[in-house]
């Protein structure tokens, strides 16, 4: 298509000057510095074959056409090369072609946070006008499914028109958030769609063992994973990342789980070096471990493996190896919070933080890690609403203190835990305009709340005004 584009802007300068124009904002600068370096030098040529022209009327056409022949030689070589480095751009790095063109998916080119309609959990991607993007989390409903992570990775192409995400963010280790490790989820997304990831932001839950690493068995094939310490290791790719506690040196945790385990296996394996290399443990009150690269840009890692939050005693670090108390704390209480940030308008997001002090049917305890989060956090515009608006969330100081004017509910229809509780509910019906993907309890009193049925979308332009699904709001 460049090619007999640029044939054809031989014969006209207008038709030329577009075409510049067009590869610049279509292909990058890059392809369009290299056109213009061929187009001056076409110029120099003609002017240089006007004058000699000018100086051999007296010889006759023949010589003329020879000269025009050789001309149209040195156009059509050029012409040559400019589609051989086209091709070698596209080739080499989509990056500088067709990754920030807001033209191949839904995405317009401005900022925009589509919260995906997954059911019972969470996923959601964010992309800023530059194009550069951020996933957050990866929802499985069944430890041996991959079908949110394929779901997931059709969402992604229908935004961005590719599967390229910058950065992945995973907020804790339950399977809604981050799936299955051999199975689905994030896993699935790296290893059988083969997306990689520039950065991997993690919690610090635990590594493998080096001492058990050192002792694993030679004849666990490509991926060995499990340790000699248990037994022979298994040669299935759905086993290959198995482990046990015993191999594990946890740092921050309390209930665990064959999610969290395997997880663990996975990313803290320097022989997979494609998740290896590129993880990061969130770093606390950071605003640059994820460098976004448009000036209105930013964002900031609130909380983390419950930093600076005390159980009920007021005493216990909940942060710290709580794995072999008799009653832990919950892996929710672990989560990854973030505020991110484009110009003035500000989203929170925080997987399933935790807002109370309570002690669950099944052994473990909740600690009120949003108390500390509002104690350090400036306003928002949005929360994306903890824990999927369970009654162990959103606690009356956390929502007066990050005071949003929009408030966001992701879960799923007829889901089993009764999402979001009526009482969460209403505390965020009374001090916000409530979003939700879909009726996730029918028997709830939903008042005057929005549902997208779908993908709840936020978008901003200038960083001042937002949409959330079409409606307008200016950020605080």
């Amino acid at each position: 298509f460049v090619l007999v584009l640029f044939c054809l802007s031989l014969f006209s300068f207008w038709f030329g000057l577009v075409l510049l124009l067009f590869c610049w904002f279509v292909f990058g600068l890059f392809l369009f510095l290299l056109l213009f370096f061929c187009f001056c030098f076409v110029l120099f040529y003609v002017i240089i074959f006007l004058l000699e022209t000018a100086s051999r009327m007296a010889t006759g056409r023949r010589q003329h056409h020879v000269a025009c022949g050789g001309w149209r030689v040195l156009m059509l070589a050029l012409v040559g090369l400019v589609g051989l480095c086209g091709a070698g751009v596209n080739g080499v790095d989509s990056s500088l072609t067709a990754k920030n063109s807001p033209r191949n998916g839904t995405w317009q080119g401005g900022f925009e946070m589509h919260i995906f309609e997954v059911g019972q959990g969470h996923s959601h991607l964010i992309v800023y006008p530059s194009g550069f993007s951020i996933l957050i989390d990866v929802m499985e409903a069944n430890w041996n499914s991959h079908k949110g992570a394929d779901f997931v990775y059709e969402k992604i192409v229908n935004v961005l028109g590719h599967a390229d995400v910058d950065v992945a963010v995973i907020s804790h280790w339950h399977l809604d958030h981050i799936g299955y490790v051999g199975y689905g989820g994030f896993w699935y997304l790296i290893e059988e769609k083969g997306m990689r990831f520039k950065q991997i932001i993690d919690r610090d839950g635990g590594v493998l063992d080096k001492n058990a690493r050192g002792n694993r068995n030679s004849t666990c094939g490509a991926h060995p994973i499990d340790m000699a310490t248990d037994g022979p290791c298994h040669n299935d790719v759905h086993d290959e990342f198995e482990c046990n506690t015993n191999e594990i040196v946890w740092h921050n945790a309390g209930t665990i789980s064959g999610t969290a385990e395997r997880w663990v296996c996975y990313v803290t394996d320097p022989t997979n070096s494609h998740v290896y290399d590129v993880r990061e443990v969130a770093r606390y009150g950071s605003s640059t471990q994820i460098k976004v690269p448009d000036n209105k840009g930013k964002v900031t890692v609130v909380m983390t493996d419950a930093t600076n939050v005390k159980m009920a005693d007021n005493k216990t670090a909940v942060s710290g190896d709580h794995v072999n108390d008799a009653i832990p704390p919950s892996e929710n209480d672990y989560s990854v919070s973030l505020v991110v940030q484009y110009g003035n308008m500000r989203f929170y997001t925080g997987g399933d933080t935790d807002g109370e002090y309570a002690v669950s049917n099944f052994g473990y305890t909740y600690n009120d890690v949003e108390s500390e989060i509002a104690r350090t956090t400036d306003p928002v515009d949005i929360v994306l609403v903890n824990h999927h608006g369970s009654a162990h969330s959103s606690n009356p100081f956390f929502i007066k203190k990050m005071a949003p004017t929009v408030s966001i509910i992701s879960c799923g229809l007829d889901n089993k835990h009764g999402h979001p509780d009526q009482d969460t509910l209403n505390r965020w019906l009374n001090t916000t305009q409530v979003y939700l993907n879909n009726k996730c309890d029918p028997e709830r009193d939903y008042g005057n709340a929005r549902f997208a049925n779908g993908d709840v979308v936020v978008r901003s332009d200038d960083g001042i005004t937002y949409t959330v699904d079409g409606d307008k709001y200016t950020a605080n």
